[in-house]
């Protein structure tokens, strides 16, 4: 007996096998609590549909264009500029303008730079001895490097480079 090839999702991914598997031909469906509902023939997301491909490809060409004119329409061509270099630095890939993704992610910010905070903060004082004041004072500076990033004055690859300068070689894995 021949046994049948299990279809890949480009959308779903199973919590129990841990993949794009198809939950239309897996055995623990029925008492699975985050199966996907879709049929298979009809939803057009097996893995290798190329037709499916093509059209999902044309579909985000598509948005991004659109998405394209609405960032000129509202801030001109300056603006698509600015937005074309934030997803270069950033490596991110959204039909979000970049207004719409930096609302979204403030509060990931936030817990970052709280937690980086924090961490440096515990290593400066365990490592190095760092008291009240002179970790305040990191603080103080680290939150000022924070807002300069915030507001564009400094952007990460200056930084990389000065650090560079001083024989130590830093990088975000992000823009690789």
């Amino acid at each position: 007996m021949k046994k049948k090839k299990t279809r890949m999702c480009t959308l779903f991914n199973c919590d129990r096998r841990h993949g794009n598997v198809c939950c239309a031909d897996c055995g623990f469906r029925p008492k699975c609590k985050n199966s996907c509902q879709n049929d298979p023939e009809k939803c057009g997301c097996v893995k290798g549909d190329k037709d499916h491909e093509e059209k999902a490809y044309d579909a985000g060409r598509e948005d991004g264009l659109y998405l394209a004119l609405k960032i000129v329409r509202e801030g001109g061509l300056e603006a698509l500029e600015k937005e074309i270099r934030f997803r270069n630095i950033t490596g991110i890939k959204t039909s979000l303008a970049m207004k719409e993704i930096e609302g979204a992610t403030q509060e990931i910010k936030n817990n970052v730079i709280d937690t980086i905070t924090c961490l440096a903060v515990h290593t400066l004082h365990d490592e190095f001895g760092f008291g009240k004041e002179r970790a305040a004072r990191y603080v103080n500076r680290f939150n000022e490097k924070v807002e300069c990033l915030m507001d564009q004055l400094v952007f990460w690859e200056d930084m990389m480079e000065e650090n560079k300068k001083m024989g130590i070689e830093t990088k975000i894995r992000m823009l690789e």
